[in-house]
């Protein structure tokens, strides 16, 4: 499986992964705030290059020229989940 590394999903991947040790229940709290929309964009869209989602767009192509392969963006729920908090955060600031 290719894997899509970004300086961005480094940060994301370090950011959850030391919240939820230290504080699981204050990660899920804060969630993505403080992120502008183009970190959220990023963040988001990560998860899904990460998982071979085959973008459409001009941006997710040249953003993520490599991410079209199986699984071809199916998530986890854990993936989902952290989707659906980034939306919302995405829907909140008007992105």
């Amino acid at each position: 499986m290719a894997f899509v590394k970004t300086p961005n999903l480094v940060r994301l991947c370090a950011s959850l992964c030391l919240a939820s040790m230290l504080a699981p229940s204050l990660a899920q709290a804060d969630g993505y705030a403080g992120y502008t929309c183009g970190d959220l964009w990023l963040a988001r869209n990560d998860i899904y290059a990460n998982k071979g989602y085959c973008f459409t767009t001009a941006a997710g192509k040249a953003s993520y020229p490599n991410s079209c392969f199986p699984p071809y963006g199916k998530l986890n729920s854990f993936e989902a989940n952290e989707v659906k908090k980034i939306k919302a955060e995405e829907r909140r600031l008007r992105c």
